[in-house]
């Protein structure tokens, strides 16, 4: 990969539903990563006046790619959450 093609690569974060309620089952993926990178994927929110946040570390599989059902490797959870 030349210098140039790596300043143009960009993540795309992918998530549906979109618009979703609270209490909607997320699908989350994130896109273009290199091969096996690491990441962290972080979560808020406000409601009546208390915060809620949540993290998640993932490394990308070999196409580049994480998504929510993958295993977290450390953060807030570990492991999958099942949503159903």
């Amino acid at each position: 990969m030349s210098n140039m093609e790596a300043l143009t690569i960009r993540p795309k974060i992918s998530i549906s539903p979109n618009p979703s309620l609270v209490d909607d089952n997320l699908n989350i993926r994130v896109m273009g990563l290199k091969r096996k990178q690491e990441v962290t994927l972080r979560a808020r929110v406000s409601e009546r006046g208390h915060r809620f946040y949540g993290y998640a570390h993932y490394r990308a599989n070999n196409d580049g790619i994480v998504h929510n059902n993958m295993a977290s490797r450390g953060g807030t959870y570990t492991g999958t959450v099942s949503w159903n």
